[in-house]
Order: structure tokens, then C-alpha cells, then sequence
């Protein structure tokens, strides 16, 4: 259908409304050409990227693209957004394109003097894109890199973690101010561009963002548990506190920034223990989302059926591999299981591979998973039933792997180091009774019992 097509003309959004201190990284621009200029003189199909010899793939999934693309003189980022199932066709019944959402977005942090990632153009099919996907194109900054990539990095340069904790302060505290709240605020959706002793940090992936409504109390400590849920694991209790410190005293100085500033009296001690209720609320919420990924077909786990009466899940690649992962670190396809457990049973065969265990109760084999670029390592498990009791409670419950793989993996979503689990197959008879089962995890090399 027609294209609709809404670009930036102004080389920068609204400079008076930015405060000391702070500026977009990003203009209308940025001194090449118009936005209009460049979409009509590119001659690039920005809706069908694939063919491009300029454009390279970042990141897919099922509803959106991300898309590196080289145009006069400089890069730029195309995300294209694909309505797929019912609920996002809900959404763009009611809220319109993606993709203008995140233009409007954009525009608004600009207006407000919060760092952002500005859009160039975007454009949708039919009336606010209800009929199909939509794009949106933003400049590429040169040397940024996540939050988490670089706090990981100075985190122990304690003047550098101080600068960056005072920054990223006061960047949330304008946008709660400005009424701008990112609901998905991790630190992969924050990026850091450093700038000697200062650091430009800024807002990415602006679909996630409320804006213009005042941020009270309570979204204020859920927005900054969404944060926590990673910097307790990898950042000091003092860096915390300094960091709300920081926080607050930013609040007080933007609290006429915008007319959806509140002046909230909020103590630190209130904070901190607000906080760290909803921090463990807002991660038992994540862990009960990643428990129940494992069980689903998605871009980390496959629901597999490798041979005739066998059936289970697999892992394809792991988010957050253990320090001691080699299987764990590998990425495998679902086509590459169902082809290496066409014959599940041929894992514990022991004139095959190293048998480690052979009794009444287990057969447990070292064997080795044929990867690329080089083999490696993993232990395979074949619970046995010792008696008729257990027999019949295998026969009629769940197998003793598939509950090793469902807790395996909770134990991981939870940061506690466990094996990781890689693949569970079990055979069923008449459709219900698991009548055999297979586990293969991970070996942690050099380890002892």
C-alpha cells in the first residue's frame, strides 16, 4: 500500500531546552544532507533491506529487524517492525506504528533535553501503519557501547565509576522530570559514548517509553528496580547508594525542567527500602518469564521431535553462559538436535563413549558432541527405576531429567551455578506414559565431586 514518509529537516532539535552539561549526541542530520534528501538521492529500498550491499544485518527476531546501513558518507540504523500474532495487531489498532511511536518518542526526549537516540526519518503503510510494518531511521554514533559492556570495564577504576554513576543519574532524573519513563530500562538499552573524564549517555530501543505523564513515586522505584535487577549482581553496595545519592540530589535541581516535574520529598533510606522490595519483585517476575521460555519454542530453546515416540526441548544458544561453560557456549540449531538425537539411546551405548556410571538407579556416559569448530564435551544421563514404585511414578509423573532440566535452568535464570542443561528427550507409549528419558548437560572441565 502507499508509504507515508515523516523526516527531519532541523539540524538540531530545540538546543535552548537543553540544560548545562547535557547534549543530544545525536542531531537532525548531523551536517549531511537533509533527511528528505537522503531518502529520495539513497535509491535504497529501506523496506527490503536483504538485497542491499550496503546494509548488514544486527539483530533479528519475529517482530523486528535492526539493520546497519551505509548511506552518503555516513552509517545509519534501519529497524523495521513487522506485525506478527494478534497481540501486536491489537497494539497497532490502538496506538498506531511502531515505529512513529518511537519517532515521537524521539522527538519528545529532544524537546525535553533528554539524551536520546534522534530520529532521521520514518515511515509506515497506511492510516498511523495499522495495515503493515513500519520503519524507523536513526544516525549510528561512533565509539558507544553498552552500559553494561562499560561498566564492566571501570568498574573498578573507582573516579571513572563515580563520573559514570553521577551521569547516569542525572540522565534518568531529567527524563522522570520531563514525565519520560523507559519501561524496559536495562543496561543493554543504555548506551555510553565516553568523552574524557564525562561520559554521554543515552536512551536506545524508544518503543518501551512513556511519555508525557508525571512519573510519581511508586513508577519511579519500579523503574529503577528494572535497573537494579542487573547492577546488585555486578556493582557494590556502596556504588548503589552513591548512585541514588546522585539521583535524588539531580530530582531537586530539574525540578522545574518541565510542568511534569514533582518535587517530591522522598528520604534515601525510604528509597532504599522501597527499592530493594520491588527490585526482588520486578526479578521474580524475569525469572518466572526466562522458567517458562525453557519450555517453549523461541530464540534460546526448541521444543524438539527427534525420533519416532521421542520428544523434548533443546537448548539453541545460552543468553548468559557460565565463566565454566564449553557446550553452554555453543550455538546449535534445532535441525542440528533432531539429527544428533535420532537415536537418543545411542548416547549411552557405553562401546560408544566413556561409561562413567552403570547401576541399578542411572547409566551416566562422557561422550562428545560433534560442534564446530572443535567437539566438545558432555555428560549424558539415563535414569533407571529400581523399583516398581518408582517404575510406576515415571510411568505416570515427570521424568526425573525433564524436572534436573526445568530446575537446571531456574537455577541459572537465578545467577547459581548449575551444569547447564542442553538437551532432554523423553519416550512416550501411547501418547502419555513416559516409558524412557535423556539428559545431556554440560561437563565442567577439571571439576571433582
Amino acid at each position: 500500500g502507499e508509504r507515508h514518509w515523516r523526516v527531519a529537516e532541523s539540524p538540531s532539535p530545540n538546543p535552548e531546552n537543553t540544560p548545562a552539561g547535557i547534549r543530544c549526541p545525536i542531531g537532525f542530520g548531523m551536517g549531511s544532507k537533509p533527511a528528505t534528501a537522503l531518502i529520495e538521492s539513497s535509491r535504497i529500498d529501506w523496506f527490503n533491506l536483504k538485497d542491499c550491499p550496503a546494509a548488514a544485518l544486527v539483530k533479528q527476531n519475529s517482530q523486528r529487524e535492526v539493520w546497519r546501513v551505509a548511506c552518503g558518507g555516513r552509517d545509519y540504523f534501519a529497524k523495521l517492525y513487522h506485525p506478527n500474532g494478534w497481540l501486536s495487531r491489537v497494539k497497532l489498532l490502538f496506538f498506531g506504528a511502531t515505529a512513529l511511536r518511537e519517532w515521537n518518542v524521539g522527538r519528545y526526549a529532544a524537546k525535553h533535553g533528554v539524551t536520546a537516540v534522534v530520529p532521521v526519518a520514518t515511515a509506515w503503510s497506511g492510516p498511523r501503519g495499522q495495515s503493515g510494518s513500519s520503519l524507523l531511521i536513526t544516525e549510528a554514533v561512533a565509539g558507544v557501547e553498552s552500559l553494561s559492556e562499560h561498566w564492566l570495564r571501570i568498574r573498578e577504576d573507582r573516579r571513572a565509576a563515580e563520573a559514570l554513576a553521577d551521569s547516569l543519574a542525572r540522565l534518568i532524573a531529567r527524563a522522570h522530570q520531563c514525565g519520560f519513563q523507559h519501561d524496559d530500562m536495562h543496561p543493554g538499552n543504555i548506551l555510553v559514548r565516553p568523552n574524557g573524564q564525562q561520559h554521554e549517555i543515552f536512551f536506545v530501543d524508544l518503543h518501551s517509553v512513556r511519555i508525557g505523564r508525571p512519573v510519581g513515586f511508586k513508577a519511579v522505584v519500579a523503574n529503577l528496580a528494572q535497573l537494579n535487577q542487573w547492577f546488585r549482581r555486578h556493582a557494590s553496595r556502596t556504588q548503589l547508594r552513591r548512585f541514588l545519592g546522585h539521583y535524588l540530589a539531580y530530582r531537586d535541581r530539574f525540578a522545574q525542567a518541565s510542568p511534569l516535574a514533582r518535587n517530591l520529598v522522598i528520604q534515601p533510606a525510604d528509597l532504599t527500602a522501597e527499592l530493594a522490595i520491588q527490585a526482588d519483585r520486578h526479578a521474580r517476575r524475569l525469572w518466572a518469564q526466562r522458567d517458562r521460555r525453557t519450555r517453549r519454542t523461541g530464540r534460546y530453546f526448541a521444543r524438539v521431535r527427534p525420533a519416532p515416540g521421542w520428544r523434548g526441548h533443546v537448548l539453541l544458544c545460552s543468553k548468559h553462559p557460565a565463566a565454566s561453560a564449553s557446550a553452554g557456549r555453543v550455538t546449535y540449531t534445532k535441525q542440528q538436535w533432531e539429527e544428533r538425537l535420532a537415536d537418543p539411546l545411542a548416547w549411552v551405548d557405553s562401546r560408544r563413549h566413556e561409561l562413567l556410571k552403570d547401576s541399578h538407579t542411572a547409566t551416566v556416559c562422557l561422550a562428545t558432541l560433534p560442534t564446530q569448530p572443535t567437539p566438545v564435551r558432555v555428560i549424558v544421563k539415563r535414569p533407571l527405576a529400581r523399583n516398581p514404585w518408582k517404575l510406576l511414578g515415571r510411568l505416570l509423573g515427570r521424568s526425573r531429567n525433564l524436572r534436573s532440566w526445568h530446575v537446571a535452568n531456574m537455577l541459572l535464570n537465578r545467577n547459581l551455578p548449575a551444569a547447564q542443561p542442553l538437551a532432554v528427550v523423553e519416550r512416550h507409549t501411547a501418547g502419555l506414559v513416559r516409558a524412557d528419558s535423556i539428559l545431556l548437560t554440560d561437563y565442567i572441565a577439571g571439576s571433582t565431586d
